[in-house]
This record gives C-alpha cells, structure tokens and sequence, in this order.
C-alpha cells in the first residue's frame, strides 16, 4: 500500500517510486478493474517478488476480460 512519508511541516512526501504506483492504479482502473481485483494486486504487491506469478495472472485474466 502507499505510505508517503512525512516532512518537517507534517505535509505528506510522495518519492517517485510512490508517484509510478499510483499511476500504475489510476491506469489500472481507466481498464475498468474492479476495485476488488486492484486491492487483491496491491496486496499481493505488497508480499514482494514471491507473487509475481499471482499478479500476473490477475493481470492476464483482466486482459483476457478486456478482450472478450
């Protein structure tokens, strides 16, 4: 999940790495994912490289959605 941190002023800090993710979200959505299926990515996003076959798997079968 996305947990910017925090400067001095209390204002919320988004690195570069935080700012591709959420657009990798908002393109996810802009697909039509459901936001049931964006959660599950996030995640498994979040276990690391060990569910990278699980993700992509959600990935192909939205794909496959997109194209019937």
């Amino acid at each position: 999940m996305l947990n910017p941190a925090r400067q001095n002023n209390h204002h919320r800090f988004y690195s570069n790495h935080d700012v591709e993710w959420m657009k990798f979200i908002i393109h996810l959505k802009e697909t039509g994912m459901p936001l049931k299926e964006i959660k599950q990515y996030a995640n498994l996003r979040e276990l690391a490289d060990k569910t990278a076959q699980q993700r992509m798997e959600l990935l192909i079968k939205h794909y496959e959605y997109l194209e019937q």
